[in-house]
């Protein structure tokens, strides 16, 4: 009886299947990466995530204050809230989507860390407001002090405007090329 022809590891596969499968596998072409979008086209997308950021800083920044107010808390803060914390957190992976050169990325981040901040502050106030430790007079003085997004919520305007600012710059300096 003759010895089993055991084929070479490199070898290509020789049943017509094989060489089908082989075929197949080869002939579809690579998936092609995108092409990385041009700095105008960078800054329009980080400043269109930017300008739905700041529009819905007014009623999430309502949403903090209200936590805040002595009394009971609405049910339609709760819901305004929960609505506010989906926004940003659509906002937040928008912003992680985007391809940014080196330059923006550093834009980016800091973009990322002051919405992360809105989506804590606006949790961290409805945890307060709707807690079960109302009768906890510790718990009631922190609510009392929350008061809305400030400074952070100022700071993702002012990089908004200097986003603004850096597009308008790059548009002007493809209309002097």
């Amino acid at each position: 009886m003759p010895a089993p022809v055991v084929p070479h590891p490199g070898s290509r596969p020789t049943s017509v299947l094989g060489r089908a499968g082989h075929t197949l596998l080869h002939w579809w072409p690579a998936r092609q990466v995108p092409p990385r979008p041009n700095r105008d086209a960078q800054l329009q997308a980080l400043l269109a995530v930017l300008d739905d950021a700041v529009a819905a800083q007014r009623l999430a920044d309502q949403v903090v204050a209200a936590c805040g107010e002595p009394g009971p808390v609405t049910d339609s803060v709760a819901r305004d809230g929960a609505q506010q914390l989906s926004t940003f957190n659509h906002l937040a992976q928008r912003l992680r989507e985007l391809t940014v050169d080196a330059d923006l990325a550093q834009m980016r981040e800091r973009a990322a860390r002051l919405l992360a901040y809105h989506m804590w502050m606006i949790h961290e106030s409805l945890r307060l407001a709707f807690s079960f430790q109302l009768d906890n007079s510790r718990v009631e003085a922190a609510r009392l002090r929350v008061n809305g997004l400030g400074a952070p919520a100022d700071a993702l305007r002012e990089l908004r405007d200097d986003i603004r600012l850096l597009a308008a710059g790059a548009r002007g300096e493809e209309v002097a090329r």
